[in-house]
């Protein structure tokens, strides 16, 4: 009986430490944070692997012409998808750092569409147009104040 409980509760304990750790599982990049959800691997978010110009280790995406447009979200706290607050439509190379600058606890997503998405009709791209997408968090930040040490004076004659 005692040998049946103790398998049933490894057993429990296993599970609920393999979801804990595939929940907290990104790609964490060498510029710091942590991927929550990339275009080719989903929220398991730990490889890039779709059509549109992004680097995961350096943190950006590009448009490779001008009939590609990104368009970046900032939203508060880690998350997997984030679709407010709008910047764009943009071209050329977009990095994740320079959005990064609102706060720490902040997630950034950055989606590259085949075509221009806000016309004056409203929001006209669907997912088949979507090419590639980062969605990275960064973290919160531990703010270190310098260590100052004052060393007594030597005096030489």
């Amino acid at each position: 009986m005692k040998k049946r409980l103790f398998l049933i509760i490894s057993i429990i304990s296993f599970v609920n430490l393999f979801l804990a750790l595939k929940a907290i599982a990104g790609y964490i990049p060498p510029f710091g944070g942590e991927y929550t959800n990339i275009c080719g691997s989903g929220h398991d978010a730990n490889f890039y692997n779709c059509q549109a110009k992004c680097n995961i280790n350096e943190g950006w995406c590009e448009t490779r012409n001008n009939n590609e447009w990104i368009y970046v979200f900032v939203c508060d706290g880690k998350m997997p998808e984030c679709v407010r607050n709008m910047i764009g439509p943009l071209q050329g190379r977009q990095r994740l750092t320079s959005f990064s600058s609102v706060g720490s606890n902040k997630t950034i997503q950055i989606d590259v569409f085949d075509k221009f998405c806000n016309s004056d009709e409203g929001w006209i791209c669907n997912d088949s147009n979507l090419v590639g997408y980062i969605v990275w968090w960064s973290g919160t930040k531990v703010i270190r104040l310098p260590v100052v040490i004052t060393l007594p004076a030597v005096v030489t004659y």
